[in-house]
């Protein structure tokens, strides 16, 4: 088993991100803190800021990191 490398996320990564980046929220927002979304909100919201284009979009930004 080979270290493990950090490095800035390049475009390629968009889709394993926005993976990543949706399970977080559920497991922070939803999860540990309990904040009782509906369920069709809650779909909507991680369906349109968790996706591949719009992390995609996150990481083309000037500045983000």
């Amino acid at each position: 088993m080979s270290d493990p490398v950090i490095r800035p996320a390049r475009p390629d990564d968009a889709a394993a991100l926005a993976v990543l980046g949706r399970q977080t929220f559920i497991d922070t927002f939803v999860t540990g803190f309990g904040i009782p979304y509906p369920v069709a909100d809650l779909t909507a919201f991680l369906d349109a800021s968790f996706n591949a284009k719009a992390t995609a979009a996150k990481l083309a930004e000037p500045g983000a990191a």
